[in-house]
């Protein structure tokens, strides 16, 4: 992992939260292309539920997922047209993969365009510094034994 990488842990458990997403409010008549650079690691979980994947004012794009390779990068990307739904958010979004995951991110671009094949007028680029390195939660500690009762 480099520094400047998003990463996406799932346990078995945990739900939501896994997200970074950007406003756009653009007309309903544009398209808005999100692409990602994206690396799963040990596994790909499959495509199943929304909110998992490019959401892109409220429709969830995962099936790009079905030919991933596990600890590999790739470069994905979903397009859809604005529809002003989902508080006009562009989210890359894991609340409901299967876990346990990890995925790391970067270079994350949003490009609004006035139709499908026209050029962008618009672009987003989701810039990342720093970002701390995930750490599971410690195990609970076991309790301490119950003394033993002697008689005498």
């Amino acid at each position: 992992m480099a520094n400047g990488d998003l990463v996406f842990t799932k346990t078995a458990k945990n739900g939501g939260g896994q997200w970074v997403a950007i406003k756009n409010k653009v007309p309903t008549t544009n398209y808005i292309t999100m692409t990602v650079t994206i690396k799963f690691i040990g596994k790909v979980p499959k495509p199943a539920k929304s909110n998992w994947g490019i959401k892109i004012h409220g429709a969830t794009m995962n099936n790009w997922a079905k030919n991933l390779k596990p600890n590999k990068w790739y470069t994905v990307s979903a397009t859809a047209r604005a529809s002003g739904g989902d508080g006009t958010y562009s989210l890359l979004i894991f609340d409901t993969m299967p876990g346990p995951a990890t995925v790391y991110a970067k270079d994350i671009k949003l490009e609004v365009k006035p139709s499908k094949t026209a050029k962008p007028t618009t672009i987003y680029k989701w810039k990342v510094t720093k970002l701390p390195v995930y750490k599971p939660p410690a195990p609970k500690p076991k309790p301490a034994p119950k003394p033993k009762v002697v008689k005498t």
